[in-house]
């Protein structure tokens, strides 16, 4: 009789040791659940701010050595419509829509690849109609019927993306200029945008179209503009 007593004695205590065990394993495992919960939770709200940040991050992708406009002049469907300088009641609201045509969204231009590039084409045709300001037949047909010619307050470098000065493809010299026109959207969207640059070659009288693809919504420049005629 005493022996089945110490024998169910032992047996709590055995019972008791592995209710202890098991219960200090649960603790213990919960504790590396809540921790590990609590890590992914912090990783998740890290990534959803970044990502939030971001969204709100706009970034110019314009070609950033282009300087001040001096004037800009608009025709739609092939008239000249409006000419706005620096005197214009008009410039600094017209200016501001020019400039934020060429913002983005930095997570847009990120997973798009626009991120601060763009290319640069020089072509042989020439900008103006000889000994005139007049756009050439080959730069009209390229801009369409809606678009802005845009005069700089001074002649300016064309460099590439990374800085460096642009060197023709076809002559290996450089050219600088003091204008350009691009066309003007009637969709409100972001697209590919050629900016058609006046180059003046080095050393030369020739002005020759030099092309500039960037991401651009013009929409709101073609709104203002049909809105005030």
């Amino acid at each position: 009789m005493e022996e089945n007593v110490i024998q169910e004695e032992k047996n709590d205590n055995i019972d008791n040791v592995l209710y202890s065990v098991s219960d200090e394993y649960l603790a213990k495992k919960k504790r590396n659940r809540i921790i590990s919960y609590s890590i992914i939770s912090f990783i998740v709200f890290a990534l959803a701010t970044v990502i939030i940040v971001m969204s709100c991050i706009k970034i110019d992708l314009r070609p950033q050595f282009m300087g001040r406009v001096l004037s800009y002049r608009v025709t739609i469907a092939n008239s000249e419509v409006m000419t706005i300088d620096e005197n214009s009641e008009e410039y600094d609201e017209f200016n501001k829509l020019y400039l934020n045509s060429f913002k983005s969204q930095y997570l847009t231009a990120l997973f798009t690849g626009k991120l601060g590039g763009y290319s640069i084409e020089d072509r042989k045709e020439n900008f103006y109609v000889n000994n005139t300001t007049s756009p050439s037949s080959e730069l009209k047909s390229m801009l369409g019927e809606n678009y802005v010619r845009v005069t700089f307050a001074e002649t300016n470098k064309i460099l590439n993306s990374n800085g460096s000065e642009f060197v023709s493809s076809f002559i290996g010299q450089k050219f600088t200029f003091n204008e350009l026109y691009f066309n003007l959207s009637t969709n409100d969207s972001q697209q590919d945008l050629t900016l058609y640059l006046g180059g003046i070659l080095e050393g030369t009288s020739a002005i020759r179209i030099i092309e500039i693809k960037v991401p651009a919504n013009t929409y709101q420049l073609y709104k203002f503009v049909t809105e005030e005629i």
